[in-house]
């Protein structure tokens, strides 16, 4: 948004150069976030160490990780399909590849586990839950014991996140709620959307994917929901096409494409675009039509 809406007058007298850390708390964390900011702001003494992450939430009040200050996060390239499987393999290649932006190691007074389905550790390398143990930890949700049951044993807050470790590093991958599973194969609804925001004539970050299941195959099926200014009905159908066209550089098909007008995407109360509201709101005006 900074780096976007920021206007060169609005920085006139302005310096960057005391800045010791700006950090993304972001999950997961977009390289290509890091990269435009930096770009936008270096002429005005931007140090790249000085762009740091953190892995942190409301419950563990507030950080559970944090790249370490003066230096760049760790980057990882891994093989796309062995992560829709929960491997992490790294791949030095560029094809089906994507980029996964470490949030650092865990801080003073923080425990992080990787756990399967049954909240069993996993091995470094594996991709499963996070699950953070720490002294800043809450106690439940106002009012709400069915969620604080759910979330909270034996001291350790499940979190709901998919991540996994390497190096003793913690890099988070996608929400477990929002995984597409097509054919036994997880996908990550984040790997769509940073797609598809980029083509021309989608607004850029006001797209959410989700999962649709289809009883003729038994499995759920690529949606999206995207908004844009386009309004004659070729361009549109143009649009959808070139959806279609882009998924393919990360192999995965897109069945439905919703095309949306501006401000229609709803978003939590986090400030982020809320993939289950979205996925209700679109599919009840389906239903009407």
């Amino acid at each position: 948004m900074m780096a976007d809406k920021i206007k060169d007058e609005d920085l006139e007298d302005v310096s960057f150069d005391s800045i010791r850390m700006i950090i993304n708390c972001s999950e997961p964390i977009r390289n290509e976030s890091h990269k435009k900011f930096y770009k936008r702001f270096s002429p005005y003494g931007l140090k790249p160490s000085s762009i740091a992450t953190c892995y942190g939430m409301t419950e563990t009040t507030f950080a559970a990780t944090q790249s370490q200050p003066g230096f760049n996060p760790t980057i990882l390239k891994v093989d796309e399909h062995e992560l829709r499987n929960r491997r992490v393999r790294i791949s030095s290649g560029n094809l089906n590849t994507r980029l996964c932006v470490s949030s650092g190691k865990t801080i003073q007074g923080c425990r992080i586990r990787i756990v399967d389905e049954e909240r069993k550790d996993l091995s470094e390398g594996l991709v499963g839950e996070v699950a953070i143990s720490s002294v800043s930890l809450f106690d439940g949700y106002r009012n709400y014991p069915e969620k604080t049951l759910e979330v909270l044993e034996n001291g350790w807050y499940y979190s709901g996140d998919y991540g996994f470790t390497y190096n003793d590093e913690y890099y988070i991958i996608g929400r477990k709620k929002d995984i597409i599973i097509v054919g036994g194969n997880n996908i990550y609804p984040e790997d769509i959307e940073d797609l598809v925001g980029e083509i021309a004539g989608v607004i850029p970050g006001r797209v959410v994917a989700f999962g649709e299941f289809d009883e003729g195959i038994g499995s759920e099926q690529i949606s999206i929901v995207a908004e844009t200014i386009i309004i004659d009905e070729e361009e549109r159908k143009q649009l959808k096409q070139d959806i279609v066209n882009s998924s393919m550089a990360i192999d995965v098909s897109i069945n439905k494409i919703y095309l949306v007008p501006p401000r229609w995407l709803i978003k939590s109360s986090a400030g982020k675009l809320s993939r289950k509201t979205n996925k209700e709101r679109i599919l009840s005006l389906e239903e009407i039509k």
